[in-house]
């Protein structure tokens, strides 16, 4: 009898739909570094999720709660990651449009409020009672000292803004296989202590490893200052497999 090589087909077309269908997604690293935010609280560092971050005041719990704030302090949320921010200016995110700029959110700072004390009222003196008080219709009137005019306040010369004295130091948060290292280098040495920093704190060796910035790799030959970084930045620390051998010597700096 001659073979139906038709549910023959049918049949190994099935189980390639079914092998595709089974073979598990993998995520690309620019998709997972923008799958959360760096939250920045005085000298401390913590990322988090965005699918933890779906409203205003759920994130507002969780960062009280990752930095150990009290109850009676207002979070206030600040970034410097959207169009509106000219020269690296910080603005606020209002929690009516947190839904809206998540997505265009990369790093925030929180800052923190004296939450405003409720004022002590302050009762009225009691009226005298009893034989001694005078009565309302009484036409006694009592003598009310005069009062000098007080004298109009003299201004003061404004006071002379000081300089602000630049940090010599320069805190950079180092990205690498999802976990998150904070290193201080000093700004006007070269870059190469990068390296130094990043095996001491993932204890891996530097082959084949290339350190990005912005969308480049870094030249180890220039200052955090020459390079326009700042403070709170995030260095990307890849694997050569991440650009593809081509690419990746092309861009190669040493």
């Amino acid at each position: 009898m001659p073979k139906d090589t038709t549910k023959s087909k049918a049949k190994r077309s099935r189980g390639k739909k079914r092998a595709k269908k089974d073979k598990p997604l993998q995520a690309s690293p620019a998709r997972e570094r923008t799958g959360r935010i760096i939250f920045m609280y005085n000298t401390r560092q913590m990322a988090l999720p965005k699918s933890l971050l779906e409203s205003h005041v759920k994130t507002t719990k969780l960062v009280r709660e990752t930095f150990e704030l009290n109850n009676d302090v207002k979070i206030i949320f600040e970034t410097a990651d959207l169009p509106e921010c000219e020269n690296g200016i910080s603005i606020e995110v209002p929690p009516a449009a947190w839904t809206h700029l998540l997505p265009l959110v990369i790093r925030i700072s929180v800052v923190t409020r004296e939450a405003p004390q409720n004022p002590v009222p302050v009762s009225a003196p009691a009226l005298p009672s009893g034989p001694l008080a005078v009565p309302l219709s009484s036409t006694a009137t009592t003598s009310t000292p005069k009062q000098e005019p007080i004298p109009f306040p003299v201004p003061l010369p404004a006071p002379t803004p000081s300089t602000p004295i630049p940090s010599t130091q320069i805190n950079l948060t180092l990205s690498y296989a999802s976990k998150f290292a904070t290193v201080t280098i000093p700004r006007n040495v070269k870059v190469r202590t990068l390296k130094k920093a990043f095996t001491k704190s993932f204890g891996r060796n530097l082959q084949g490893i290339r350190f990005r910035y912005n969308g480049s790799l870094i030249d180890f030959n220039k200052t955090p200052t020459e390079i326009s970084m700042r403070d709170g930045d995030v260095i990307d620390v890849l694997e050569a497999g991440a650009f593809g051998l081509e690419a990746f010597e092309a861009l190669r700096i040493e």
